[in-house]
């Protein structure tokens, strides 16, 4: 298992139609979970979302955002990730806030893994096993 980490700061008062974003760049393997760690704050002012090949992962409906505050989101992702798309991106916005906010997300995953070996029940339950405890 491999843990990256980044940071994305929302300057306040960016438009939900042109966020900022941060790259996340991994390596190969598969994508098993990326959390969110957004501290208190910005009571529901801060707009986010997670992209991957220019699509929308999370939330899942594509357009809409997570409106968060003071919260760790884990949200699971078994993605495959090749060395040609080995990067996430984390949008934000916060076009009513009056102070900027810093969000840290990071991608776990497993180098070894490929995604039909990921979704295989036997690695699923161990590889929650190691997440999670």
């Amino acid at each position: 298992m491999a843990t990256f980490l980044e940071t994305l700061t929302v300057p306040a008062g960016t438009p939900l139609d042109t966020p900022v974003q941060q790259e996340l760049i991994i390596t190969p393997g598969v994508a098993l979970v990326a959390r969110l760690y957004v501290p208190p704050g910005p009571r529901g002012e801060l707009y986010l979302r997670l992209l991957h090949r220019g699509v929308q992962l999370a939330p899942a409906r594509a357009g809409t955002w997570w409106r968060l505050d003071n919260i760790t989101v884990s949200y699971p992702l078994d993605v495959q990730v090749s060395s040609g798309d080995n990067f996430f991106y984390l949008q934000g916005a916060s076009p009513s806030a009056s102070f900027g906010h810093t969000v840290d997300f990071e991608v776990v995953t497993d180098p070894s893994l490929t995604q039909s070996a990921a979704n295989q029940p036997p690695n699923i339950i161990s590889r929650l096993a190691s997440l999670f405890g």
